[in-house]
C-alpha cells in the first residue's frame, strides 16, 4: 500500500534490491531496558535468536558501576529477538545499569554468533520514587482511598486533596535518602471544625516502622492555607509513606520533610533565652514579645531523644520548667512558634 499524505508529484514504481544476505549481518544488541516494576531486563537484538545457544555464559551486568550477579536469563517465549534477565539483587529507579558481553556462543537462528558488547546502557522504567528530604505534593499519591482532587487558590497553584472522611487515606512510593529525624510541614486548609491526621512510614514488608499524629487547625476557609509543623523520625529506604484521615474535614495540598538538626545547634537562638544555664533543678524559659503567640517547648537529648515537652499560656512570655530529674549533661531546649522551630542548649549539672 503507497499512501500519499501529500500530492504534488508523480509516481512511476518501487524497486527493492537484496543488499545483503541475513547470515551477512552480525548478530548485535541494539537496545535494552527494564520492564514492569519486577525488577526485569529486556535485551534486544537485530536478529531472532536461537534459543539453545542462549545461557547466561559470556553476560555481566553493573549496577552503579559493582558487578551485579544474574539471577535468571532465557530468551522471550513471546519474541525470539530479545533475552529477559533478572538479577540477584533488587534494582531501583535511579540505579544506573549497565549490560556486558564477551566470549559467549549466542547465536541467530541463521547461525550467526553474537558480537561482543561493552557498557550497554539500560533504559530505566521503574516506577520513579519520591525524595525524602523534598516536598511532595498531595496529589502525586500512588493510593487514593476516598479522597477527591479539587483546584486549589494556594500559592502555586494545581491541586489540593479534600472531602476527608474518617478513615481515608493516601499513600506516596518514597525513597528516604538517610535516616534521621525530620522536621515535618503540613499544608493546609480547614473551615471550621479542627482535624487529625497520622503520618506513618511503612516498610516493603507493609510493618509502620515510624509515624507521627498531626492536629489541623481551624484556618478559616476551606482555600485559607497554614502550614502546620511538626517532626518524625525516618528510616533510610524504599517505603510507602501514607497519610491517614482521624478526624476531618480539612483540605492538603503538599507535604514538607527536611532533616532536622537536632542535635547540638551550631548558633543559638536569640527568639528565646534560658537561666539560669547551667541549672540544677528549674529553669525560667524567656521569651519577649511573644505575648499572644502560642509557644511549646521540648526537651531533647544531645542525640535527640525527647525527654519532656510543656505549652506555654498564649499570653505568657516566660516559662518555668523542672529539669531536676533529668541526668546531668548537654540537651537541647526546643520551642515551637509561629510554625517556626528554635533551639538553644541547657546544661544540667
Amino acid at each position: 500500500r503507497i499512501l500519499f499524505e501529500k500530492g504534488g508529484a508523480n509516481f512511476n514504481y518501487l524497486d527493492f534490491v537484496l543488499e545483503k544476505k541475513t547470515e551477512d549481518v552480525p548478530l548485535k544488541a541494539v537496545s535494552a531496558e527494564t520492564f514492569g516494576n519486577e525488577g526485569l531486563i529486556y535485551l534486544s537484538f537485530n536478529k531472532s535468536l536461537n534459543e539453545s545457544t542462549v545461557t547466561a555464559s559470556g553476560f555481566n551486568c553493573t549496577v552503579n558501576g559493582g558487578v551485579a550477579d544474574i539471577a535468571s536469563l532465557k530468551i522471550n517465549t513471546e519474541n525470539p529477538y530479545q533475552i529477559i534477565l533478572s538479577l540477584s539483587q533488587p534494582i531501583f529507579d535511579i540505579d544506573d545499569i549497565r549490560l556486558n558481553y564477551s566470549g559467549g556462543l549466542v547465536s541467530a537462528t541463521d547461525g550467526t554468533l553474537l558480537q561482543d558488547f561493552s557498557n550497554l546502557q539500560v533504559k530505566n522504567n521503574l516506577s520513579v520514587f519520591t525524595t525524602v528530604p523534598g516536598k511532595i505534593e498531595a496529589e502525586a499519591f500512588s493510593v487514593n482511598q476516598g479522597l477527591q482532587l479539587e483546584t486549589t487558590t494556594d500559592v502555586g497553584g494545581g491541586q489540593n486533596i479534600g472531602y476527608t472522611n474518617t478513615g481515608d487515606y493516601l499513600e506516596y512510593r518514597v525513597r528516604v535518602l538517610k535516616s534521621a529525624k525530620y522536621t515535618i510541614e503540613v499544608r493546609a486548609a480547614c473551615f471550621n471544625a479542627a482535624g487529625k491526621i497520622e503520618v506513618q512510614q511503612i516498610n516493603p514488608s507493609g510493618t509502620v516502622i515510624n509515624s507521627v499524629q498531626i492536629n489541623i487547625p481551624v484556618t478559616g476557609g476551606w482555600q485559607t492555607w497554614q502550614t502546620v509543623t511538626s517532626t518524625i523520625n525516618l528510616t533510610a529506604g524504599i517505603c510507602t509513606l501514607k497519610v491517614k484521615i482521624l478526624q476531618p474535614e480539612f483540605n492538603l495540598n503538599w507535604y514538607k520533610f527536611t532533616e532536622n538538626t537536632t542535635g547540638i545547634p551550631e548558633n543559638a537562638s536569640s527568639v528565646f533565652s534560658i537561666f539560669p544555664n547551667p541549672a540544677n533543678d528549674v529553669v525560667s524559659i524567656l521569651v519577649p514579645g511573644s505575648a499572644g503567640k502560642k509557644k511549646a517547648f521540648a526537651v531533647r537529648s544531645s542525640t535527640g531523644i525527647l525527654m519532656k515537652k510543656i505549652e506555654a499560656a498564649t499570653g505568657d512570655e516566660s516559662k518555668r520548667m523542672f529539669v531536676g530529674d533529668l541526668p546531668n549533661g548537654l540537651y537541647i531546649i526546643e520551642m515551637e512558634m509561629d510554625e517556626h522551630i528554635y533551639r538553644n542548649k541547657l546544661i544540667i549539672q
